[in-house]
């Protein structure tokens, strides 16, 4: 009988101490999804913003193509 109660609480004392790091453990596995999640989001913000960056190039190219033409069209008349 005793010795059932001494399975018994090695068993509860082996679960109190086991379950904050079960705990402590899925908690750090959202934060490692969390940060994944984070880092797709700011590497696709990064493709964004060279996309806007080579539109931008684009419409200077064409003010400037623009700024020509208007130049020419003005000395012929």
């Amino acid at each position: 009988m005793k010795f059932k109660k001494v399975l018994v609480g090695i068993i509860l004392a082996s679960a109190l101490v086991s379950l904050p790091f079960l705990l402590a453990k899925s908690m750090y596995a959202e934060d490692l999804a969390q940060a994944s999640d984070q880092s797709s989001v700011l590497s696709k913000l990064d493709q964004i913003l060279n996309n806007e960056k080579a539109i931008l190039d684009q419409i200077s190219s064409m003010r400037q193509e623009l700024n020509v033409i208007k130049i020419r069209v003005t000395q012929q008349v």
